[in-house]
């Protein structure tokens, strides 16, 4: 009985020693302001309403993590014991690894205080920094945060602009802080940046990337002078800076000696380019200037096995009969710890293209144009619907318009057989920025390689309502 009595008593004491345990580990609410306890096993929830930092004085080891697990990642201070967080608004939770009970503090500074302190061009909310990128030069220091406002839609890039005036080695010094060091799938805690040079013949830069944080990392790029814009995404706290010297890296200047219609497309010569191992070819139209999107990429690149081959011919399929487009051609090259190197591009050449004559040498007839609304309820852009009756061997066909009263006609040239539109565009100073009021005149004529049709009737249309999201009536006449 006695050794009954005692096993129940061990086992009984067991089990009690097992629930004091378990109550032991708590979940407990901590102020961003104030000071308690951390014991090891609890979870300490701290709760930001908005973006900020948060200080935290502790003799104790601690992880400060997310409502996804992410550890946050601290800012040293040159107070004893003290490390910065700079977080979004949302939950977070506090744990220690340390044997006994420490005493910590905690506190908090709304990061719309301390904005200009940690970025010199700060976003705001109705900011669109991609269209008004902050201007630097050479051997700036720069620093700033990007995506700590989660109702910011465009805080989560930075955009920076500079300019050179002559081939520069630009050598990028880049710290990045994320947030968080997360999962290895993700980029939210990588540190990229990356160049749009602002040109009408554009190229590809190659982009900086770290994964997780970047301490004073270099990245080299060798430029011809022109006007670039940067990005920088790092969700977090960086800062950089940009410095510049002298080159002869860069591939020289190429040029167009001659193009010409071919039955399998376009066929552009060139001339070699010191330097170059490798050229891109441009095929570069804008026939309403726009100038929100006046840029070209390169179509074609040609990877020279042989320091012969100066010729490439661009495929139908990229091309449309009558359009007259501005050539121009970039010699590139790999430089070891850089990527591609891209020289200057070529003047432009300029050629009309027209699809060689089949078996068919009679002029086209004249289209008969139909103008009509596409009424989608406001839920896309409006435009003007326009529409013709197919006919055979028609290589392509040319649209004019113009607002009624005026004297010259904006013309484009179409693939499309049935019917072509004109859309709303962006750009106020643009032919085609509908505004209420607005009377377009059209008309249309067909191309057989070059010959052209009469142009048909024209036709008017007049938008009755200014585009904002909503309806867009248009009259047909």
């Amino acid at each position: 009985m006695k050794k009954q009595i005692l096993a129940t008593a061990v086992i009984s004491a067991a089990l009690l020693g097992f629930s004091a345990n378990q109550a032991q580990a708590a979940t407990i609410s901590v102020s961003s302001h104030g000071t308690s306890y951390l014991r090891k096993g609890n979870t300490y929830k701290l709760h930001l309403k908005e973006a900020g930092r948060v200080r935290i004085t502790t003799k104790a080891k601690y992880k400060l993590g997310n409502s996804i697990d992410w550890n946050c990642i601290p800012y040293k201070t040159s107070r004893k014991n003290t490390k910065e967080f700079y977080l979004r608004a949302g939950n977070y939770k506090l744990t220690t690894s340390s044997k006994s009970a420490k005493s910590f503090k905690t506190s908090f500074t709304k990061l719309t205080k301390i904005r200009k302190q940690i970025d010199d061009y700060p976003i705001y909310k109705k900011d669109w920094p991609i269209h008004n990128p902050a201007k630097i030069k050479l051997g700036q220091e720069v620093k700033g945060f990007t995506d700590l406002f989660k109702s910011y839609r465009n805080g989560g890039v930075h955009y920076y602009q500079f300019t050179l005036t002559k081939p520069q080695k630009v050598t990028l010094t880049m710290s990045g802080m994320p947030l968080y060091t997360g999962k290895a799938s993700s980029n939210v805690s990588d540190t990229n940046v990356s160049l749009d040079p602002q040109m009408r013949y554009t190229f590809d830069p190659s982009n900086f990337k770290v994964k997780g944080e970047a301490y004073n990392q270099k990245h080299v790029w060798y430029l011809d002078e022109g006007t670039y814009r940067m990005s920088v995404s790092v969700r977090g706290r960086f800062d950089f800076k940009l410095a510049g010297e002298d080159t002869d890296q860069l591939p020289c200047q190429g040029k167009i000696t001659a193009a010409k219609s071919t039955k399998d497309g376009l066929q552009v010569d060139y001339d070699q380019a010191e330097g170059a191992e490798n050229y891109s070819l441009y095929l570069y139209n804008n026939p309403f200037k726009n100038k929100l999107s006046d840029q070209t990429s390169p179509i074609y690149r040609n990877w020279l096995i042989q320091n012969n081959d100066l010729s490439q011919t661009i495929k139908t399929n990229y091309l449309v009969n009558g359009v007259t487009y501005q050539l121009a051609v970039r010699g590139e090259k790999e430089v070891a710890g850089s990527g591609k190197v891209y020289g200057p591009v070529s003047e432009p050449y300029s050629f009309t293209y027209y699809a060689p004559l089949g078996k068919n040498h009679q002029v086209p007839a004249m289209p008969n144009l139909k103008v009509s609304y596409y009424d989608d309820h406001g839920s896309d852009e409006p435009y003007i619907d326009l529409d013709w009756q197919k006919q055979v061997d028609i290589d392509s066909y040319e649209v004019a318009f113009r607002v009624k009263g005026q004297k010259e006609w904006t013309t484009f040239f179409s693939k499309q057989q049935g019917g072509e539109q004109i859309d709303n565009s962006e750009d106020k100073d643009n032919i085609c920025y509908f505004t209420k009021g607005k009377t377009y005149e059209v008309k249309v004529r067909a191309l057989r390689s070059n010959l052209k049709s009469p142009w048909s009737a024209v036709k008017t249309a007049t938008v009755t309502v200014t585009p904002a999201g909503k309806m867009v009536t248009v009259i047909m006449i």
